[in-house]
C-alpha cells in the first residue's frame, strides 16, 4: 500500500500563549509573508513586549532562505538609527529560526490609510524627511533597503522603516538577478533585473508619500498572471497622475514627489539628503515651525 505524503506544514500554528521557545511567549499575531511569520511576544530575557520574526517549518532547510535570514540579521545588527527598527537578538538554531526585533506600536502608513485616512501636508513632509534621514544613513553604509512602502514605514514619534529581509549590500550599482520587492512600489530597474541604487529606494519612498497625501497608489494595479512586464508593472509605461490633480499642494512638494517616480533613475533626486532638503523647504514655506526637521539655517552638511 503506498505512503501517502505527509502535508507540507506552511505554519507554525501559535497562538495566545503558545512558546516560541522558552524565552519567547506568543501574544497575538502580526503578519508575515512567504518566508516568515512574525509575532508579538513576551520576550522572558528582555522582559518586554517584542516582534518576533520566525522562519516558517517548511522553508527552514531551504539554503536561499537561510542565506537571505544571515544576511538580514547581518545587515540589522550593523544599522543603529532613531528611525530604523532595532533588531535585538537572534538565533538559526532549529527547529525554528527567529529574530526578535523592538515591537514598534504606531501604525504604519497604511493601517493609517485605511483607518484614519490620507496624511496631513507638513506630517507627510516631516515624515518623509525621517525617512529620508533612515536611507541616507543606510545608504552612508553601503546598504539599500529595496522595500520602501506604507506597510513598511511607521507614523509615530519617531517613525521607523521596518524590514531589512529585501535588504541588499552594496559597494556599486547592484545587478538583480530576479524580481524583489512589492510590485506597486518598485522601480523599473527592480523589476527588469537592472541596477539598483539609492535612487530606488527613492522610487518607493516617493510611491509612498504620493499614497499618504492622495489615499491613491501612483499606478494602477498590474495584472498578476500577465506574461507582458508591463501589464504586471504599469509604470513601466504609465505616468502617475499628477498630484495637483487630486490635492492642492505646495508646488515644491508635488515637484519632489512626482521626480522619485521618474522611470530613469538619473531623473529622480540625487540623493537622500538632497530630498531631504527640498521638504524642509516646503515646511518653512508652510511656516509650520513646530514640525522643522531641524532650525532654520542650521548648518546641517559637513
Amino acid at each position: 500500500m503506498a505512503q501517502v505524503a505527509a502535508p507540507i506544514r506552511e505554519s507554525w500554528d501559535l497562538g495566545a500563549g503558545h512558546e516560541i521557545d522558552r524565552s519567547l511567549v506568543v501574544i497575538g499575531s502580526i503578519g508575515g509573508g512567504s518566508r516568515y511569520e512574525v509575532f508579538r511576544a513576551w520576550d522572558r530575557e528582555l522582559f518586554c513586549q517584542v516582534a518576533v520574526k520566525v522562519m516558517r517549518p517548511h522553508r527552514v532547510h531551504e539554503d536561499r532562505v537561510m542565506d537571505g535570514f544571515e544576511r538580514e540579521v547581518g545587515i540589522a545588527s550593523r544599522l543603529q538609527h532613531p528611525n530604523l527598527v532595532r533588531l535585538l537578538r537572534w538565533t538559526a538554531a532549529p527547529p525554528r529560526p527567529y529574530m526578535v526585533l523592538e515591537f514598534v506600536t504606531a501604525q504604519t502608513v497604511a493601517a493609517h490609510l485605511e483607518s484614519i485616512g490620507e496624511v496631513s501636508i507638513p506630517e507627510a513632509c516631516l515624515l518623509g524627511i525621517r525617512m529620508l534621514s533612515a536611507l541616507h544613513y543606510m545608504h552612508s553604509n553601503h546598504v539599500l533597503h529595496l522595500d520602501v512602502k506604507p506597510d513598511n514605514v511607521t507614523m509615530g514619534d519617531p517613525p521607523r522603516l521596518l524590514d531589512f529581509s529585501l535588504a541588499q549590500p552594496f559597494s556599486g550599482p547592484v545587478k538583480l538577478r530576479h524580481t524583489m520587492g512589492t510590485a506597486a512600489y518598485m522601480p523599473p530597474e527592480q523589476f527588469m533585473h537592472g541596477e539598483v541604487t539609492p535612487q530606488s529606494d527613492l522610487f518607493g519612498l516617493g510611491a509612498t508619500l504620493y499614497e499618504a497625501l492622495s489615499g491613491m497608489r501612483p499606478f494602477p494595479d498590474g495584472e498578476e498572471d500577465a506574461i507582458d512586464k508591463a501589464q504586471i508593472y504599469p509604470q513601466l509605461v504609465e505616468d502617475p497622475q499628477p498630484l495637483h490633480e487630486i490635492i492642492d499642494l505646495p508646488q515644491l512638494l508635488e515637484r519632489v514627489v512626482m521626480t522619485c517616480l521618474a522611470r530613469d533613475p538619473a531623473r529622480r533626486p540625487g540623493s537622500a539628503r538632497e530630498m531631504a532638503v527640498a521638504l524642509q523647504t516646503v515646511l518653512e514655506s508652510l511656516g509650520t515651525e513646530e514640525l522643522y526637521a531641524w532650525p532654520k539655517g542650521l548648518k546641517i552638511r559637513k
